[in-house]
């Protein structure tokens, strides 16, 4: 059975919050090696993550990530068992000013604006994640309200 999970967090103050291309191809080829479909939103430090995938295998990637030395405050919104994924694939989103570097080229990487949400949110996705994406997006004003 597949599983779906929201994770919100942070990096760690003190951090840089500016992403390079080579973690983005790291977090990109992570996902792909474990199955996960899904969905990140990143803006300033702050991301919202929808991961599809095996829960053993979910749980043990939130566990690495909550024992890095880069992100805090992790916390899981929800978890529940689907019949179906609602994601083809992973996705990750990046505000303009989240990295220095062109993401453009970068497959499955996109830059995050009102447009682009819209674009890459499937409507069978849970309501409660339409609702708190749009939230990350009007509190870090990239949508109007």
């Amino acid at each position: 059975m597949i599983h779906q999970v929201m994770h919100s967090g942070n990096i760690k103050t003190g951090k840089s919050t500016v992403i390079n291309r080579d973690y983005i191809r790291l977090i990109i080829s992570d996902t792909k090696q474990q199955g996960f479909t899904g969905l990140t939103l990143y803006l300033d430090g702050s991301f919202l993550t929808l991961y599809e995938g095996d829960i053993h295998t979910l749980e043990l990637a939130r566990q690495r990530y909550t024992n890095s030395s880069l992100y805090s405050n992790i916390t899981t919104m929800f978890s529940r068992q689907i019949e179906k994924r609602a994601f083809s694939t992973y996705r990750l989103g990046l505000g303009r000013l989240d990295t220095s570097e062109s993401i453009e080229s970068l497959n499955g990487c996109f830059h995050l604006t009102a447009e682009t949400l819209d674009d890459v949110i499937p409507s069978s996705i849970p309501n409660e994640f339409k609702i708190l994406a749009r939230t990350f997006a009007r509190v870090n004003q990239i949508m109007a309200v």
